[in-house]
């Protein structure tokens, strides 16, 4: 079984990869909003939504703070679209 540090160390890096690979012109945000996503998000989760907005049209003039804003947006909007696709609606409709 890993440990907690080892698997914080290993997801740590694979984030921080992909991030760089979204935005190789500025730095990662603050290690404080990695540990945040992953207390509520999976790896594979926080990896989308940095490439997605990797893909974004004005990436080039993000901060890494306004990288940590952004990517929080999209993980938010994306639970909320997954629990409303979840929930049951009166009559059995999705």
């Amino acid at each position: 079984m890993l440990s907690q540090e080892y698997q914080f160390k290993h997801d740590y890096s694979e984030l921080i990869t992909a991030f760089q690979a979204a935005f190789p012109h500025i730095s990662p945000p603050d290690y404080q909003w990695f540990f945040h996503w992953l207390e509520k998000y999976s790896v594979l989760m926080i990896k989308e939504a940095t490439e997605t907005l990797g893909k974004h049209r004005q990436k080039d003039r993000f901060t890494p703070d306004s990288t940590g804003k952004a990517i929080s947006a999209i993980l938010r909007q994306e639970a909320l679209k997954r629990a409303i696709a979840s929930v049951r609606t009166p009559g059995g409709a999705r």
